[in-house]
């Protein structure tokens, strides 16, 4: 065990980075409406305050105890009947949260675990985190009696307080025991204020020596454990709102006297929160109920919990791997880089809903697979595509098949009869979880979202070789690049991914162009005797170039040598390998930004546009992805003024949508947003384009070649997991579990409130 434990801490401690200062901590980071964060203004996280939905507008109540030789003290949550403990450190990977943390003489490390698996759909899809205590350390060299609680209460199930719920307790005289809660009268598919409001939340732990649990009021389960160091495995079954007297779901765990030399399993608790349908989706012929992909492969809840606490030991071997992995290849650009990555990976996957039709239940290898986005941050769109074409690197960088299963239903959508505009939507509408899509007269967002979604079409081909959605959907791609074609040079009456609107906007511009361009590309393999659009684009950069280029830089505005922003729409044209842009234009674009924030310069972001006091994470990120090896120097200011945003306890919200350049404070969305994935721009850098096939018929539930995990390059994460996995076999054979087959895959109005002004 202690072979183990030493491999597994030394990954963490080796990558992980250490931000005291992070002012908003990542714990349950999920599903879109599983995503508990821990405020950090207080430089004590995740205790004093409660944890909270992203938004920070409603409380997540999530407690946690620890008694030290029968002194209780409090370290997640905000009580006033123990002490509170103190925390000493903290760290944060791609896949956990880890607290160092003092209780009296004892030392110990609590873990928030998310396990991020891109290349398999079942466990990625399980709507279940991890919390684990371990790593006791004594000060004293002494040995001291421990004993462990946690609790939540019913606001996981709603946004409303006063809300009737109901709830069990699930004894299994086997492997486990769970809490499950849930709203007397659930609301089907209703978001409110971006909390569920017809979801079951279960809380679950192992079955081992010194288990007890509880429901009850709050006072009497938390003093009783204060008291007396368990709780009496017993049944509240008076049903009443969520805040009367305050029900709560409670463990408690007695690991005895620990010593120096004596080390406990683990203490692990399973956090879940089950919607069933996730989505009722439409796609112009009624709607239709979809489920969670992980349905495919169990029969039960009871199957699911008892799976996921059952693959503990291995999901925490296979997120060492990811991490570190992961972690490898970031702390290879910086260690600011490195933290940015580690903060927005979960949120990247959190924003996500992996479904099947529900027809498809408990079929093991489903063929009717589609990714739903909500715009986590900002609003209740669904499939913004403007938010999936800045996380685009990121979702390519680890599996491609989640770019083809996110944009299928925007392609299947705007081919159906219901869809009436000749331009690309902003996304399938704005009451996710119910989608509907979107119908509405939204040309002036037509440029930036037909360029984006030829961009993204072109991009999934040319990355995976997989031409099945360019083949598909031929027809509907080229009706959006002949509206480019006629509009994007001179972009009128349009509207930016940024929210700028004026004529002459050259970044807009060239993203209609490269537009085009992607066609031309899409023609060679699907329509090779059409050579329009490619001839097109040749012809409408050459313009752009004379428009847009000056002597020293880019005009933001044609015409105006004095306007200047981050020209982010020039990572598709390198990333792609167009060769529409020269080098000396993207090297005297970096000697332009060079000019404006020398190296060292502690400002938090280049403006997104010179002309107003504003920054955009993603698109920083997305313009350092494309910085030429002269000027690593530029790319390591934008990463460096988004670091200073990210990790700066003062912020309320670690990367918004937007913030202020000069102050870092948030002036759009908060935190959460999967438009973060635009910083794996940097890593994604090293995808080239491969040859397309025009035989792969698409879809998760087909055996197609996909690109495999980019931040695996050079083999890490199967190195080191094969180490792992050897160690993890020595002392955890005994307790493995057969798991079942996977779904392994391979390697509004116009929407105006919701495009920042």
């Amino acid at each position: 065990m202690l072979f183990l434990y030493f491999f597994l801490s030394f990954g963490l401690q080796a990558y992980a980075q250490s931000p005291g200062s992070l002012g908003d901590f990542p714990l349950a980071v999920k599903t879109p409406y599983l995503h508990a964060w821990a405020r950090n203004a207080n430089r004590n996280a995740p205790q004093q305050e409660w944890p909270h939905l992203f938004t920070q507008e409603h409380i997540l109540a999530w407690n946690a105890m620890i008694r030290v030789d029968g002194q209780p003290y409090q370290w997640l949550g905000n009580l006033n009947i123990a002490n509170f403990s103190t925390t000493t450190s903290s760290e944060i990977t791609p896949t956990s949260t880890i607290f160092t943390i003092q209780a009296g003489p004892m030392k110990f490390k609590a873990t928030f675990f998310t396990p991020i698996e891109p290349n398999d759909y079942t466990r990625q899809s399980i709507p279940f985190t991890y919390l684990f205590v371990n790593g006791f350390v004594t000060d004293d060299g002494n040995p001291h009696t421990i004993q462990l609680y946690s609790d939540i209460t019913g606001e996981w199930i709603s946004h409303d307080t006063s809300t009737q719920m109901q709830w069990g307790t699930q004894d299994s005289p086997d492997n486990m025991v769970y809490h499950h809660l849930e709203p007397r009268d659930p609301k089907s598919l209703i978001d409110n204020a971006d909390s569920a409001e017809d979801a079951t939340v279960y809380y679950a732990a192992p079955k081992r020596p010194g288990l007890t649990w509880q429901t009850g009021a709050d006072t009497d389960c938390r003093i009783r454990f204060a008291k007396s160091g368990s709780l009496i495995n017993s049944k509240d079954t008076n049903f009443r709102p969520v805040n009367s007297k305050w029900p709560v779901f409670s463990f408690a765990i007695d690991l005895g006297s620990i010593t120096p030399t004596t080390q406990p399993d683990p203490v692990v608790w399973a956090l879940g929160l089950v919607r069933d349908p996730l989505v009722n989706y439409s796609a112009g012929s009624g709607f239709q109920p979809r489920i969670g992909y992980y349905w495919s492969a169990y029969r039960s809840i009871d199957d699911v919990i008892s799976e996921f606490l059952g693959d503990f030991a291995n999901a925490r071997v296979r997120g060492q791997a990811f991490d570190d992995g992961l972690l490898k290849a970031a702390s290879a650009i910086s260690l600011e880089y490195a933290g940015i990555i580690s903060l927005v990976t979960r949120q990247i996957f959190a924003s996500m809903d992996i479904t099947i039709a529900a027809s498809e239940r408990g079929r093991t290898s489903p063929s009717d697979v589609k990714i739903f986005m909500k715009d986590i941050s900002v609003s209740n769109r669904a499939n913004p595509v403007e938010v999936i074409y800045a996380a685009l690197p990121a979702l390519l960088y680890f599996n491609s098949s989640l770019a083809h299963d996110l944009l299928l239903p925007l392609f299947e959508f705007q081919s159906s009869s219901s869809y009436p505009n000749g331009y690309a939507s902003p996304d399938l509408g704005s009451g996710y979880p119910s989608i509907s899509g979107n119908t509405s007269a939204t040309e002036e967002l037509a440029i930036e979202h037909c360029g984006n979604m030829l961009i993204m079409a072109y991009a999934h081909a040319a990355k995976s070789g997989d031409g099945s959605l360019i083949s598909k959907y031929h027809s509907l791609l080229q009706t959006w690049a002949t509206y480019l074609l006629q509009n994007s040079l001179h972009p009128y009456n349009a509207v930016s991914a940024d929210g700028i609107s004026y004529p002459g906007m050259s970044n807009l511009a060239l993203k209609g162009i490269l537009g085009v361009y992607s066609m031309g590309k899409i023609d060679e393999h699907v329509n090779p005797s059409n050579t329009t659009f490619k001839d097109k684009a040749n012809e409408l950069i050459q313009n752009w170039k004379q428009l847009a280029v000056t002597d020293t830089h880019i005009q933001a505005e044609y015409g105006k040598p004095g306007t200047w922003g981050l020209m982010y729409n020039l990572f598709p044209a390198v990333w792609l390998e167009t060769g529409l842009i020269d080098d000396e234009i993207i090297n005297r674009e970096a000697q332009f930004y060079l000019s404006k924030a020398p190296p060292g310069d502690q400002s938090y972001s280049l403006d997104d546009n010179a002309a107003r006091d504003i920054a955009y994470p993603h698109w920083s990120l997305m313009t350092a992805a494309i910085m030429p090896s002269g000027f690593t120097s530029v790319r390591d200011t934008l990463i460096q003024s988004t670091y200073l945003q990210a990790y700066n306890v003062s912020q309320r919200f670690p990367l918004p949508m937007r913030y202020t350049a000069s102050t870092g404070v948030a002036s759009f969305g908060t935190t959460g947003s999967a438009a973060q994935g635009a910083a794996f721009g940097i890593l994604a850098m090293n995808l080239k384009n491969v040859e397309i096939s025009r035989s792969n018929s698409g879809g998760s539930g087909d055996v197609v070649k996909r690109t495999p995990v980019g931040a695996i390059v050079g083999g890490v994460i199967g190195g080191l997991a094969f180490v792992l996995v050897v160690a993890a076999a020595i002392f955890f054979w005994r307790r493995r579990r057969v798991h079942r087959p996977r779904g392994v895959i391979d390697l509004h109005d116009k929407h105006h409130a919701n495009i920042a002004p």
